[in-house]
């Protein structure tokens, strides 16, 4: 579910009047009542999601949404409990209905005034805020928090108790536990970079989604964390992040890992606790990577790995065969030199 606490809600509306809105000009077959929007696994009853390709099948077949976007090759999938709205691009119209339920003109930003009539930040004791720091209306700060100078902490945002947020940091869209560290120059809750029609007519997804950083995590400094497309990109307790490290919207980070600076995951990576990746290890997105794996630096993440692996190289493979296959190619090369 959108969090109305950022993004404004423009409903509930009638599915006809939506779809009409949105540019789909051909009725439901029954009218609903849309309260809401979300991922087909999250979705309850009053929610339209989507399913644009048969990797969302499964899903689909358990959602609990009362209105799905889906293809006409798919449109027989939908549970008997939804209704089915077939058009050639579900996620295409799906981006056209977010923009009816949640219009840019409601999102609460770090970027957007405040009228009169909003609510006030609230403070426990001992908050220390440093000079030129702007705090958004309805904003939480928890006990013995210290904001550095020149921060913006965008409306509605909770920061726990005992964090230390540096100077010249943004957090919009955000929830941060306690005891949290976010360096100088850190960006949480940033926009996703999300587009459909590639290198087209680049249309942009809205990002709807949250930043999670729970108790104890570290985010380096001038790193950036992107807010979830719907749901949230999550960092676990105790994780750290180096600087200059991008997390891309709806990734999920487990506790107590060490992301080196300059590693960069694609949205949708999931990965487990306890893992380590070295300086500049990239990845491909919508991915897992298992608790206890070690990514070692510069590696490049291209498919789903196990727990407890060790990978290197780009793109990556089992450390081991990584080794193996640089000393046959050095034991070739040398060969090929005696040769010459």
């Amino acid at each position: 579910m959108v969090d109305t606490r950022f993004f404004s809600f423009q409903g509930p509306m009638g599915l006809g009047a939506l779809l009409q809105a949105a540019g789909h000009h051909e009725s439901p077959l029954r009218d609903v009542e849309i309260t809401g929007a979300d991922e087909l696994e999250a979705a309850g009853p009053g929610e339209v999601s989507f399913a644009s390709s048969e990797k969302y099948a499964d899903a689909m077949r358990i959602s609990r949404a009362s209105v799905i976007l889906t293809t006409p090759g798919l449109a027989g999938q939908v549970p008997a409990a939804a209704l089915a709205v077939v058009t050639d691009d579900p996620h295409l119209l799906f981006v056209k209905v977010l923009q009816q339920l949640y219009p840019a003109s409601g999102h609460r930003l770090a970027i957007s005034p405040q009228g009169p009539e909003s609510d006030q930040a609230r403070f426990e004791e001992n908050v220390t805020i440093g000079a030129g720091s702007v705090i958004g209306s309805g904003a939480e700060i928890g006990r013995d928090t210290v904001i550095g100078p020149n921060s913006v902490i965008g409306p509605g945002v909770a920061i726990g108790r005992g964090c230390v947020i540096g100077a010249g940091v943004t957090i919009e869209c955000s929830y941060l536990g306690d005891n949290v560290t976010i360096h100088s120059g850190a960006r949480v809750g940033a926009q996703g970079f999300g587009w459909l029609d590639h290198g087209k007519s680049n249309i942009y997804i809205p990002q709807l989604g949250r930043a999670i950083v729970q108790t104890g995590a570290e985010v380096g400094p001038n790193s950036v964390v992107d807010r979830g497309a719907l749901g949230d990109t999550v960092i676990g307790e105790g994780t750290k992040l180096g600087a200059l490290v991008e997390i891309g919207h709806n990734s999920r980070i487990g506790r107590n890992c060490l992301l080196a600076p300059t590693t960069g995951l694609s949205g949708g990576t999931i990965v487990g606790d306890g893992v380590l990746m070295g300086a500049g290890v990239g990845t491909a997105g919508h991915l897992t990577i298992g608790s206890g794996s070690i990514v070692y630096a510069r590696s490049a993440v291209t498919k789903d790995w196990p727990e407890n692996a060790r990978l290197g190289g780009a793109p990556a493979q089992d450390i081991k065969d990584f080794w193996r296959e640089l000393a046959v190619l050095r034991k070739l090369s040398r060969n090929k030199g005696d040769k010459a």
